[in-house]
């Protein structure tokens, strides 16, 4: 390649990226509000805590059910089309949940719709990681997971004033105009080059996989463990966390602010698991991350008793800085094990173990809290499942050397 060539083709590359780290900056960060809405919602329309879990339960089973149809397309939509289809999810969401009335209205919007949006997104996302950043997928991962974490910090407590200022309707207006950025990049790109890619087709022997030769392997049931359990650790917590806060005594503007911090470190944290990963391996990339979470649960845990600024930071820098951290580094793994014609399928199922995982906990969360008054039993079931979903990738063979 020529020294034009060149440049030209690490300028499409950057593009690439920023386009890759907006999506996911808009998408999931404006997704990860839904936590500021639990309680205007509940007082807005009377309904228990559960049935608005419900909603963000929704959210992960739509998930569950759009990737593994998508995933079978995904090479013959192209990621031109499926962010398109994901943005317009996404506006579509949020216009809906600004005139809901009833409760179906809000599950089939920010319910069925952002999971939709979501679905179609990380089916755009992962495949265009793989053909112009090889070799550094781990860390390009690490980084675009971590827009979620920025977006969070951005859109959290802008939402939160909104809100206090004008109520729910408000903050959902104000999504609608935070996704409607998404349009730029569609229409500016060149797509037909992007699609192409930076590095020449992946050797034939990569392209031997299918999915039931995939599905007998170990490995995969081992990362759809740990999306299914990773996903019901903080699902049963996630949705309530700005509940939680405010209830053990912290203002709501404060709270917002916290969750936002928390993605900012869950920013810096991807990156800083996705680095050690590429080094060290996944096994000890994903140790760290849980034994982060762990401490950050009993860090949420203590503030029942003990509401102090000072944990309040602990949590930003224990529990937000894992916070997504295991996505970016099992996603890596499966399209470096299974690029090529088997992928859009591996990553559509294990999407499901990510949705079903997220509704479950989500569910279950809300139930726990109705039924107990507290949240002493989601904090022990986040617990366990960090456990189950670590303990593969000790005692398995196979996965120690991933």
């Amino acid at each position: 390649m020529t020294q034009g060539g060149d440049a030209a083709s690490r300028r499409l590359a950057t593009s690439v990226l920023g386009t890759c780290f907006l999506f996911a900056l808009i998408g999931r960060g404006t997704a990860e509000t839904f936590a500021l809405f639990v309680l205007p919602l509940q007082e807005a329309f009377g309904w228990d805590r559960a049935q608005v879990t419900g909603i963000y339960a929704m959210t992960s089973l739509s998930i569950a059910v759009v990737a593994p149809i998508l995933g079978h397309y995904a090479d013959r939509i192209g990621p031109q089309l499926l962010y398109a289809f994901g943005g317009g999810a996404l506006i579509v969401a949020y216009v809906g949940a600004v005139h809901a009335t009833e409760l179906w209205h809000l599950y089939l919007t920010l319910g069925f719709c952002v999971g939709a949006a979501s679905a179609f997104n990380n089916l755009a996302q992962t495949p265009l990681i793989g053909i112009w950043f090889k070799g550094r997928v781990g860390t390009v991962f690490g980084v675009i997971g971590g827009a979620a974490g920025i977006g969070g910090l951005l859109f959290a407590p802008l939402v939160q004033i909104v809100i206090d200022g004008h109520g729910f309707r408000a903050g959902y207006w104000a999504l609608v105009g935070v996704a409607s950025i998404l349009v730029l990049p569609l229409t500016l790109l060149p797509w037909s080059r992007i699609a192409a890619g930076r590095h020449a087709a992946p050797p034939a022997a990569e392209h031997s996989w299918t999915f039931m030769r995939a599905a007998q392997e170990p490995v995969i049931w081992a990362m759809f463990a740990v999306y299914f359990l990773t996903s019901n650790a903080i699902g049963v917590i996630q949705p309530q966390m700005a509940a939680y806060l405010i209830e053990v005594g912290f203002q709501p503007l404060t709270a917002a602010t916290a969750i936002g911090f928390a993605g900012l470190s869950a920013s810096l944290g991807m990156v800083l698991f996705g680095w050690i990963a590429d080094r060290v391996g996944r096994r000890w990339a994903l140790t760290l991350s849980y034994s982060s979470t762990a401490i950050g649960l009993a860090v949420l845990a203590l503030m029942a008793v003990w509401p102090s600024p000072v944990l309040l930071a602990a949590y930003v820098m224990t529990f937000g800085l894992s916070l997504g951290s295991r996505g970016p580094l099992i996603a890596s793994l499966a399209q470096r094990l299974y690029a090529g014609a088997a992928l859009g399928r591996v990553l559509g199922f294990l999407l499901i173990g990510m949705g079903t995982g997220t509704a479950f906990g989500s569910w279950i969360g809300g139930v726990l809290h109705d039924h107990f008054g507290n949240y002493q039993g989601n904090f022990a079931v986040s617990w366990a499942s960090i456990a189950l979903a670590l303990a593969p990738w000790w005692l398995s063979r196979d996965l120690r050397r991933l």
